[in-house]
């Protein structure tokens, strides 16, 4: 198994079972406690766990509202973001113009993509940097000042700028969402942006893994009525389905 592999199912792992031991992980993924004491030290420097002599727990009260570090999140649950890429690989269009914010679940999409006329506009500075192979698609980077570690701009300028465009398709994603609060981040101008792409977008997908269900992060950005279309890797449960027909809201995820 690769070490990103590894990495993803023990934070899948947290998220399950709360506290984990480096002995039993080492045993489980078959490699040393030394390299597993690596992979906790990652998490815990993200904020995520707290480690303790044999092993750590989920920091669960903190873990919606911290800003993780966009190296940090790529690493996170990514068999559920791959999951999600493949469900909307054919949405794509010739002439599209399509927002695509700075998850790290918008930037694994990008491998579905197909390389067809149409523009993007992104203030992510990786997908932009992706884009770079593809020659049919044209990019366009919001400008402003450079947040380093969510790897994007989301200043007043970049929103400035961003409200004189108009898309007909959106991809964004969030930290949370809750049937009560909607749709929740923790980053306070990350928040600002994303709902003013939902403002100036016809259709706009959220792309959440099931880990990001029934939690509430720091900042509200919207409820459910500008959104389209939720994906996510599995089938959400019934009252999760039940909310979101009353919503209006499309549920693509795998039939399996």
């Amino acid at each position: 198994m690769l070490s990103i592999d590894r990495k993803s199912e023990i934070y899948n792992k947290f998220l399950q079972n709360k506290t984990l031991t480096i002995k039993k992980m080492a045993e489980e993924f078959k490699v040393s406690e030394q390299t597993i004491r690596r992979d906790f030290k990652e998490l815990e420097k993200a904020g995520i766990i707290t480690m303790f002599y044999s092993g750590a727990k989920l920091n669960e009260k903190s873990l919606a509202t911290i800003n993780v570090d966009f190296s940090v999140r790529q690493k996170l649950t990514l068999r559920e973001k791959e999951d999600m890429a493949k469900l909307i690989r054919d949405v794509f269009e010739e002439k599209d113009s399509i927002f695509l914010d700075n998850s790290s679940t918008v930037f694994t999409m990008i491998d579905v993509i197909k390389d067809i006329p149409m523009t993007v506009v992104t203030n992510a500075i990786m997908v932009a940097y992706k884009f770079l192979t593809y020659g049919n698609v044209s990019t366009v980077l919001l400008g402003g000042l450079i947040d380093n570690k969510n790897k994007c701009t989301n200043d007043n300028n970049c929103l400035e700028t961003l409200a004189k465009y108009h898309f007909n398709k959106a991809f964004i994603s969030c930290s949370s969402i809750s049937i009560e609060k909607g749709i929740t981040d923790s980053n306070v101008s990350i928040a600002q942006l994303r709902r003013k792409v939902m403002e100036n977008s016809e259709t706009v997908y959220l792309l959440v893994d099931s880990t990001k269900f029934n939690k509430i992060s720091l900042i509200h950005i919207d409820d459910f009525s500008h959104i389209d279309y939720l994906v996510t890797e599995k089938k959400p449960s019934e009252e999760w389905m039940d909310f979101l027909k009353e919503k209006e809201v499309g549920v693509i995820y795998p039939n399996r």
